[in-house]
């Protein structure tokens, strides 16, 4: 058996020859597997894509959410205050619209100019020494609604 014939393998045009028992073959070892860039590459991506959408939707959700949610307190307060009979505000009601406004300010939900100018009528009704009427806080709460709504 030292000579076999040549066998051809079907739909191939390499021949196949058959091995002697006395001759070596050269087998390849399998290689190592490789790192797979592509994949990190897309994950890091996919990742990365997802951060930013999920930081967009927060600050927009915090923007617009936030300007809405002052909105209705300040309408609630406005129509609490109107249906009232007393002629003053209490400190616990001024404080609460003073506590809405401070969170506008560092929100940045406000102009700059009016936020000034909307901060030193707050502290003066707020933390004066006397008590502020229902007309002039009333006014101040518009004043702060049409600033917030521009």
């Amino acid at each position: 058996m030292a000579e076999l014939q040549t066998l051809k393998a079907v739909g191939s045009t390499k021949s196949i020859q058959p091995i002697d028992s006395n001759e070596l073959i050269e087998i390849e070892l399998p290689s190592a597997p490789a790192f797979d860039w592509w994949f990190w590459g897309e994950l890091f991506l996919l990742l990365l894509v997802a951060v930013l959408i999920a930081w967009i939707v927060f600050s927009v959700r915090r923007q617009f959410l936030g300007s809405l949610k002052a909105q209705y307190q300040l309408n609630r307060q406005l129509v609490k205050i109107k249906n009232t009979t007393n002629k003053l505000i209490s400190r616990a009601d001024c404080l609460k619209i003073n506590q809405v406004f401070v969170n506008l300010k560092q929100n940045k939900q406000l102009d700059t100019h009016a936020a000034e100018t909307l901060t030193t009528r707050f502290n003066e009704a707020c933390f004066g020494p006397q008590p502020v009427s229902r007309e002039t806080f009333i006014s101040l709460l518009s004043d702060l609604l049409l600033e917030l709504k521009k």
